[in-house]
């Protein structure tokens, strides 16, 4: 489910969505709508021969919280705080695998040899 947040103009053509409002804050938003992604997905109608459509109207009609400015901002800032956690678990995980690995390959050379 692809969204993105344009910093300049685009164009958009039928296979793309564009929301355009002051009411939140754009890094807040886009959370939100990875968030519902489920729900957005949910409202795509598909046809007999498996295309698929997303109808304005239904998209437009999806409810969101709406928190207060400072709490979107908040709220995107605590996300962003997570996902850094998340990849830096990532990465200390990777680590730990490498270095049993490393343990690994050495306490089978000290046992041939």
């Amino acid at each position: 489910f692809p969204v993105a947040i344009a910093k300049k103009e685009v164009t958009i053509n039928q296979d793309m969505k564009a929301i355009s409002t002051d009411l939140y804050h754009p890094d807040f938003l886009i959370k939100m709508m990875k968030a519902c992604s489920i729900r957005v997905l949910s409202l795509v109608d598909r046809s007999s021969h498996g295309t698929c459509k997303l109808v304005s109207d239904k998209l437009f009609s999806l409810v969101l919280p709406l928190p207060p400015l400072k709490e979107q901002l908040r709220i995107s800032s605590e996300v962003d705080g997570f996902i850094n956690n998340c990849e830096n678990l990532k990465q200390i995980i990777k680590e730990t695998q490498q270095t049993q690995l490393h343990l690994a390959d050495a306490l089978t050379d000290a046992a041939i040899n």
